[in-house]
């Protein structure tokens, strides 16, 4: 206040877009997050589905009864267009493998 300064008038619309600026940063950091952890599920995924292609004729036929026992007791049956390359197939196909992969690991 000496010397004939005031306060520094606060500018409320520079504030504004200030904070709309760090929102904007922090939206599309988390959409980056979000994308970085579906790619990473996705490549999970087609990892275990490579794993399930690996694994004998007889362990891939035992696999597929257990995800038809899990989608009729889920009820996924009834979902439009349910097989083999429905996504629900794949996903439930997808846990039954990484449940066998773990066993197959502790074995080691």
């Amino acid at each position: 206040m000496r010397g004939g300064y005031g306060q520094a008038v606060v500018d409320k619309a520079q504030v504004q877009k200030q904070e709309r600026e760090k929102i904007h940063r922090l939206r599309v950091s988390q959409r980056e997050e979000d994308e970085m952890a579906r790619e990473r599920s996705s490549q999970r995924v087609v990892q275990r589905l490579e794993f399930f292609e690996s694994l004998a004729p007889e362990q891939q036929q035992k696999l597929r009864v257990e995800v038809e026992i899990q989608a009729q007791q889920d009820g996924f049956v009834r979902l439009p267009g349910w097989g083999p390359a429905h996504p629900a197939y794949r996903g439930l196909l997808s846990e039954l493998v990484s449940a066998l992969e773990a066993e197959v690991q502790q074995r080691e």
